[in-house]
C-alpha cells in the first residue's frame, strides 16, 4: 500500500504541475476538444470519488492536461488540442489503469469514454501489510465528512462523541448538539429522517455502528429545509465483500457502562442480505448545583439547591434488510428496524430556601426518579431506475415510522435541619404519560442531464404524522398510603403535521464557475387539539425556500465556493401545548399554540487549498432568523418559575471559521479548528425591549498518531467561551480526552481505551437574568471517563457506502 500511496501523490502531483503549465503537444491545434468518463469500483460498480487522470501525449509522453473525479465518479478534461494521447488512472488503494489511442480531431471532438473500472491492490512487503488511514476528517465541495473509524476517542461512544471532536459543533456535559451555535438540525440516518430529533437521535446511535457523519450546513432546496443548522447525515456500516462477513464490537466502561454491537452481510450474485444489532447502556453521576435570587417590592427570596444526580442512557435494536440488483439499470433496498430505547435520571437534592429580611428560612430533600421507554419501528423500501445516460435516474421510496413511549416519575420530599436530617414526614408525587405517534412519507426524484454540464433535478415528497400523548399525575396519602389523581394536571392532546413539497434545481457551468439553484415549496397544514382546554388550534401556510450554490476551481488546487439557502425550524407538539407542565413545585412549563415557525436566510463563502500534506478551509457564514423562537422566562408573585417560548424577532450570527489539517510527519497528523463569531439578538420580553450583543468562539485540535507496529494514539482538546442567550449567559468549558487503539492478526482484532476529560474541565454552566431574578446552574460530570473497546473483523469485512446514501450524494455531484 505505501507503493500505491506514493504513485497516487504523485499522480496527484503531475496534474497539479500540468494544470499550472501549457500543454507541450500540438500547441497550434485549435483547443476545442473534450474528454469526459466515469471511473467505477470494479467489485460495487459504483462511482470513485477523486481518482486522478493525468492525460499524456503519445509523441513525446509529456503531461498535457488532467482532472479529479467528482462525488459521483464523472471527469472531464476540455479546452484539448487536436491530437493522439493515452491517459492513466490512478486512486489510492487501487491499481493504476492505462487508457490507450484516445484521438481528438475535427471530426471527433468529444471522446466518451464511458465506464472505467478499477480494481483494489493488495500490496505486501516483506510479509508486512501496509495500509494508509482515511482521515479523520474530510472537507469536500457541500459538506464535512467524519470518518469514525479513525477517532479512537469516540469508540465505545455515541454518535455526539464523535461529534463533540468535530468543526462547526458544540456539545455540553449533557450530551445536547448544536450545529453552529444553533440546536435546530436535520438528523438523517443514511439518507433518511430519523424517528428521534436533534441530540435525542445522535445519542442512541453506537459510534461503533457508523462509518461516516456528514455535516452540511447550507443545503440545496433538493432537501427538507428544517433545521437552522443544517443537516447531520449518519451512514451506517456494510460491506461489498462476496459471501458471509461482519464485525462485531465490544465495550465496557466507569459507571457500569457498557455496549456490544454487529453489522453482518451475505452477499451472493445480486443479492445482498445484512443485519445488525445494538445493545449497549451509557452514563454516569455527577453534581448539579442551583442558586436562585428572585427580588419583591419588600423582601428578596433565596433558594439554593445542591445535588448528587444520575443519568443513564441505554437500549437494544435490531435491523434487517436486503439489496437487489434486479438487472443493470433497476435497483431496490428493504430495510426494516426496531429498537428500544431507556432514559433514566435519578437525584438526591437537599434545597434551602429563605428570605430577607427573615421571614422564613428552612430546608427540605427532594429525591427524583425518572424512567422513559421509548419504542420505536421503522421501514423503508427504496427503488431506482438508471437510464442509459450517466447520471439519469428516477428513484423513489415510501417509509413508515412508528413511536410510543412510556415515561414515568416519581419525587420524595421531606423537610430537615440544617444538618440534612429528615424531621418530618416524607410526601410523594408522580407522574405518568404515555406518547404515541406515526409518519408515512413518500419520496419521488428524477435527474436528468442534457449535457456534461447541464442538469435538473426535481422531486415531490409528503409527509404526514400524527401523533397524541396523555399525561396523568398523582399524590400520595401519607395515612392510606393510596395513590389519588390530581385530575387539574391532567393532560390530553393530539398533533397533527402534514407537509407536502416540491422542488426543482438546475445546474450548469459559465465562465469557469459551477452553479446550483434551485427553490423548493412547501405547504405546511398543523393542528393540536387540546382535549383538556376542549380547543383546537389549526395553522396553515405556504411557503418557498429558494437555494443558489456556486464554485470556481482555482489554479494549485484551490477552490472558492458559495451559497445561499433559505431554512425553517417548525414548533414541535410540547412547544404548542398550551397546558402546564409542573416540573417542581417552584417550575412551570406552557407551551404556546401562538407561536410561528422561524426562517432563516443562511449565506456562506468558503475558500479551499490543499498543499504539501496540507489542507485548508476558510468558510465565513452570516445567519439571520426572523420569528425567533426561545424559551423565555419569567417569575410570578408566588415565586413560581414560568416558562413559555415566544418568537422574539430576530437575531443575526456572522462567523468564520477556520480549519486545517497538516501532516506534520508520516505518523503524525493534525487537525486544528476554530470559530469566530458575533451575535446580535433583538427581542421583547415581559413588555421590555431586550438587546444583545456578543463576540465568542470556540476552538479544537486533535493530534494523531500512527506506529508502524499497529498502535494508534489521539489526543484531543477543544475550548467554548462564554455566549448569550435571550435569559443569560452560557459559561466556558474545556474537555480533554486521548484515546490509543492496537490492531492484532492483521487488523482482524483491535483494542482500544478511551479516556475522556481527563483534566477534569468539561461542565456546563449557565447564569440567567430577569426584571427581578437571577438564576446560577452549574452541572459538573464525574470525571475521568474511561473505558474500553474490543473490535473482530471476520471473513475480510469491507464497508461500503449504502445505496440510496450514494444516489443522494451523487445527485449533489457538484454540491
Amino acid at each position: 500500500m505505501k507503493k500505491t500511496a506514493f504513485l497516487f501523490i504523485l499522480s496527484l502531483s503531475l496534474v497539479f504541475q500540468s494544470l499550472s503549465q501549457p500543454g507541450k503537444f500540438n500547441g497550434n491545434m485549435p483547443k476545442d476538444g473534450k474528454i469526459t468518463g466515469r471511473v467505477i469500483d470494479e467489485t460495487t460498480r459504483h462511482g470513485v470519488a477523486y481518482a486522478s487522470i493525468s492525460l499524456h501525449s503519445e509523441k513525446d509522453s509529456s503531461i498535457v492536461g488532467g482532472t479529479i473525479t467528482d462525488n459521483g465518479g464523472y471527469f472531464e478534461m476540455s479546452n484539448l488540442a487536436y491530437g493522439k494521447y493515452y491517459a492513466w488512472v490512478t486512486f489510492i488503494g487501487y491499481e493504476k489503469v492505462k487508457i490507450p489511442e484516445i484521438h481528438i480531431s475535427p471530426k471527433q471532438k468529444e471522446v466518451i469514454l464511458g465506464n472505467i473500472s478499477i480494481k483494489e491492490s493488495s500490496l505486501v512487503l516483506n510479509e508486512v501489510e501496509i495500509s494508509t488511514d482515511k482521515r479523520h476528517i474530510e472537507y469536500k465541495v457541500d459538506k464535512k465528512v467524519i470518518n469514525v473509524t479513525q477517532d479512537i476517542i469516540a469508540a465505545g461512544g455515541t454518535a455526539v462523541d464523535v461529534l463533540e471532536n468535530t468543526p462547526s459543533v458544540q456539545v455540553d456535559v449533557d450530551g445536547n448538539l448544536t450545529l453552529r451555535g444553533s440546536g435546530s438540525y436535520t438528523v438523517l440516518i443514511d439518507g433518511k429522517p430519523s424517528v428521534l430529533s436533534g441530540s435525542d437521535a445522535l445519542k442512541q446511535i453506537s459510534a461503533s455502528t457508523i462509518e461516516k457523519i456528514e455535516i452540511i450546513t447550507n443545503p440545496s432546496a433538493k432537501y427538507d429545509p428544517d433545521g437552522i443548522g443544517g443537516i447531520i447525515n449518519i451512514i451506517l456500516k456494510k460491506s461489498i465483500t462476496e459471501g458471509f462477513n461482519g464485525i462485531i464490537n465490544a465495550g465496557v466502561g466507569m459507571f457500569k457502562n457498557y455496549s456490544t454491537d454487529g453489522t453482518f452481510n451475505l452477499r451472493t450474485g445480486k443479492v445482498n442480505l445484512f443485519a445488525g444489532y445494538d445493545l449497549n447502556k451509557r452514563g454516569g453521576p455527577g453534581k448539579w448545583i442551583n442558586e436562585r435570587e428572585a427580588d419583591f417590592d419588600t423582601v428578596t427570596i433565596f433558594t439554593n439547591a445542591d445535588a448528587d444526580r444520575s443519568r443513564n442512557f441505554g437500549g437494544y435494536s435490531i435491523k434487517t434488510g436486503l439489496d437487489w440488483e434486479i438487472n443493470k439499470v433497476n435497483f431496490m433496498t428493504f430495510s426494516a428496524d426496531y429498537g428500544q430505547r431507556n432514559f433514566g435520571f435519578s437525584g438526591n437534592s437537599r434545597y434551602h430556601e429563605y428570605t430577607q429580611p427573615v421571614i422564613y428560612d428552612y430546608y427540605y430533600l427532594r429525591d427524583n426518579l425518572s424512567s422513559n421507554t421509548h419504542n420505536t419501528f421503522n421501514t423503508n423500501l427504496y427503488y431506482q431506475h438508471k437510464f442509459l445516460q450517466p447520471n439519469h435516474d428516477f428513484s423513489a421510496s415510501v417509509n413508515y415510522s412508528l413511536f410510543s413511549g412510556d415515561n414515568y416519575e416519581l419525587n420524595t420530599n421531606q423537610f430537615s435541619d440544617s444538618l440534612w436530617n429528615g424531621i418530618a414526614a416524607k410526601t410523594e408525587d408522580r407522574a405518568t404519560s404515555e406518547v404515541n405517534g406515526n409518519t408515512l412519507r413518500f419520496k419521488a426524484d428524477y435527474v436528468r442531464p442534457f449535457s456534461s454540464d447541464i442538469k435538473i433535478e426535481t422531486g415531490v415528497q409528503a409527509r404526514m404524522f400524527d401523533g397524541n400523548s396523555v399525561y396523568k399525575y398523582e399524590n400520595k396519602d401519607t395515612l392510606s398510603g393510596n395513590w389519588f389523581e390530581n385530575t387539574e394536571r391532567r393532560n390530553d392532546v393530539e398533533f397533527f403535521n402534514n407537509i407536502f413539497s416540491a422542488y426543482v434545481t438546475f445546474s450548469d457551468k459559465m465562465f469557469g464557475f459551477e452553479y446550483m439553484a434551485g427553490i423548493r415549496a412547501e405547504y405546511n397544514d398543523r393542528k393540536i387539539v387540546q382535549h383538556i382546554l376542549n380547543r383546537e388550534y389549526p395553522y396553515e401556510k405556504l411557503d418557498f425556500f429558494p437555494s443558489f450554490h456556486i464554485s470556481k476551481q482555482l489554479v494549485h488546487d484551490q477552490q472558492i465556493l458559495a451559497s445561499y439557502s433559505r431554512k425553517t425550524e417548525r414548533p414541535d407538539e410540547m412547544s404548542l401545548d398550551p397546558f402546564p407542565r409542573y416540573m417542581d413545585k417552584n417550575t412551570i412549563r406552557i407551551g404556546n399554540p401562538a407561536l410561528r415557525p422561524e426562517f432563516v436566510n443562511s449565506f456562506e463563502l468558503a475558500y479551499q487549498k490543499r498543499f504539501n500534506g496540507t489542507f485548508f478551509s476558510a468558510e465565513a457564514y452570516y445567519r439571520e432568523t426572523y420569528d425567533k423562537i426561545s424559551r423565555t422566562h419569567y417569575l410570578t408573585d408566588s415565586n413560581v418559575m414560568v416558562m413559555i417560548p415566544q418568537n422574539i424577532n430576530r437575531d443575526y450570527a456572522a462567523g468564520l471559521e477556520l480549519m486545517g489539517t497538516f501532516d506534520i510527519k508520516k505518523f503524525i497528523t493534525i487537525n486544528a479548528s476554530t470559530n469566530l463569531y458575533q451575535y446580535h439578538l433583538e427581542g421583547n420580553i415581559e413588555e421590555q425591549d431586550v438587546v444583545k450583543d456578543n463576540f465568542t468562539w470556540n476552538a479544537r485540535l486533535t493530534a494523531s498518531f500512527r506506529f508502524p507496529w499497529g498502535m494508534r494514539v489521539q489526543l484531543m482538546t477543544s475550548y467554548r467561551a462564554k455566549d448569550v442567550t435571550i435569559n443569560g449567559t452560557q459559561l466556558a468549558n474545556l474537555n480533554s480526552s486521548i484515546g490509543i487503539r492496537q490492531d492484532f492478526f492483521k487488523r482482524k482484532l483491535s483494542a482500544a481505551i478511551q479516556i475522556r476529560d481527563f483534566l477534569g474541565n468539561s461542565r456546563f454552566g449557565f447564569t440567567s437574568q430577569g426584571q427581578n431574578y437571577t438564576i446560577y446552574t452549574r452541572f459538573d460530570r464525574a470525571w475521568p471517563v474511561v473505558s474500553g473497546t474490543l473490535t473482530y473483523t471476520f471473513n475480510n469485512y469491507k464497508r461500503r457506502q449504502d445505496r440510496q446514501e450514494e444516489m443522494d450524494m451523487n445527485q449533489m455531484d457538484m454540491f
